[in-house]
């Protein structure tokens, strides 16, 4: 029996964060295109089990699974992380600099600056996927 193709939407928030930057979208592990800040983008793909994913940089969003059946429409939202990791993320750079730059002076304080950005990267630029409610 022949699969039916379903359509799968993402719808990309416009937000401040990383704005002038693309995710990379992938479908079952295959990278199926980017989207930009605000953008919409639609793919038709086979019903069956499916795994979407989102990328920036070294950062991953959480897999997606969901199962379509024939002629399905999943219509999904990607956005960063808007929760509290962020804020505490984005101190941590602070943090680490000021630590740096007592114990090593001003390699210390680039090093230590360094590493709190990572780690705010990790967390602030977090693609998130959501099932959109209205279709």
């Amino acid at each position: 029996m022949k699969k039916q193709t379903c359509l799968v939407v993402i719808d990309r928030a416009s937000e401040i964060k990383n704005k002038f930057r693309s995710y990379s979208i992938y479908l079952n592990g295959k990278k199926i295109g980017k989207i930009r800040n605000g953008e919409r983008i639609e793919y038709n793909t086979l019903s069956g089990d499916h795994q979407l994913s989102a990328k920036i940089d070294w950062v991953k969003s959480d897999v997606f699974t969901t199962n379509l059946a024939e002629n399905d429409k999943l219509h999904l939202e990607i956005s960063t992380a808007s929760d509290w990791k962020p804020m505490y993320a984005l101190l941590s750079c602070g943090v680490l600099a000021g630590l740096g730059a007592m114990l090593f002076g001003l390699f210390g304080a680039g090093l230590g600056g360094g590493l709190g950005g990572l780690i705010y990267g990790s967390f602030a630029c977090k693609p998130q996927l959501n099932k959109k409610k209205n279709l």
